[in-house]
């Protein structure tokens, strides 16, 4: 089973909770997070699986305990780690120059992002011609592929090596460049 997710992404739990002398419907079932403490107590069904989805757990490395206890008071348990990872704030884009003229690479930076982990954010670079992707990257577009009235998009998406955040984009059109 995956043990690595991001902050906001539902996560399925699933547990088969059996007891011979108790019906499912007799035991109790707490699902306690060592970041987040007590998440659940969703118990089994008549078919003994005690299963939920939720997408409220903090980021952090979470040692997750599932305890089942009968009507004696009797228990068991089980230990299952997992990583939420927190993702990097959306970006603030310049796009310059504006206007943009056919003689002028165009230039973007992308900055602001945070990472809730405190891991270094860096940015990936798209960009668009007419809202369709070019498969140009990079932070810098350069003049020799831009022509007059054509609309460039640059896509800006900020990472911290294991999740992306949620882009911001910027746009120009091309003007013509004066005659020399």
């Amino acid at each position: 089973a995956n043990s690595t997710f991001t902050v906001g992404e539902s996560i399925s739990f699933i547990a088969e909770v059996t007891d011979n002398e108790d019906s499912p419907s007799q035991i109790s079932v707490d699902w306690v997070s060592s970041l987040d403490g007590l998440f659940s107590s969703t118990g089994p069904s008549s078919n003994s699986i005690a299963q939920f989805s939720t997408s409220s757990l903090s980021n952090g490395t979470h040692s997750i305990t599932v305890t089942a206890t009968d009507s004696d008071g009797l228990y068991a348990d089980a230990l299952l780690d997992i990583t939420i990872y927190g993702v990097p704030s959306q970006p603030t884009v310049s796009l310059s120059p504006d206007p943009a003229y056919t003689t002028d690479d165009l230039l973007a930076i992308g900055s602001g992002s945070v990472d809730p982990d405190g891991d270094p954010v860096s940015y990936i670079y798209e960009w668009y011609l007419n809202g369709v992707n070019s498969g140009l990257i990079g932070s810098t577009l350069p003049q020799t592929s831009t022509v007059k009235s054509q609309i460039w998009t640059v896509r800006v998406t900020p990472t911290d090596g294991i999740v992306n955040g949620d882009y911001e984009e910027a746009s120009v059109t091309i003007l013509n460049s004066p005659p020399e």
